[in-house]
């Protein structure tokens, strides 16, 4: 929110030095169009950055997320095969007797 005050700010200033001064002097006329031109394509830019800031830190807490659940599932296949050992040998047990 911060950016686009700034970014209408710059966009009016610009405009209003186009408007009054432009005609005086060609380095004002360049310099209001600039303004107008790279403050609002500043606020896309910034905008995308905040963007990309955030799905990295998204991104870093799947990537934990993903390793945390392969320690589980690793350690959950490890149980189930000594609960199909156990079961096998119950049902051994179970037919010999």
């Amino acid at each position: 929110m911060r950016i686009l005050s700034w970014t209408i700010l710059t966009v009016i200033t610009s405009v209003l030095s186009l408007v009054f001064q432009a005609a005086g002097h060609p380095t004002v006329f360049v310099s209001g169009l600039l303004g107008t031109i790279l403050a609002p394509y500043a606020a896309i830019q910034q905008r995308k950055l905040t963007e990309v800031e955030a799905l990295a830190e998204t991104n870093e807490r799947l990537t934990s997320e993903v390793d945390q659940l392969a320690t589980e599932n690793e350690r959950l296949s490890t149980q189930v095969q000594t609960m199909e050992k156990s079961v096998a040998k119950y049902v051994d047990t179970d037919i010999s007797a």
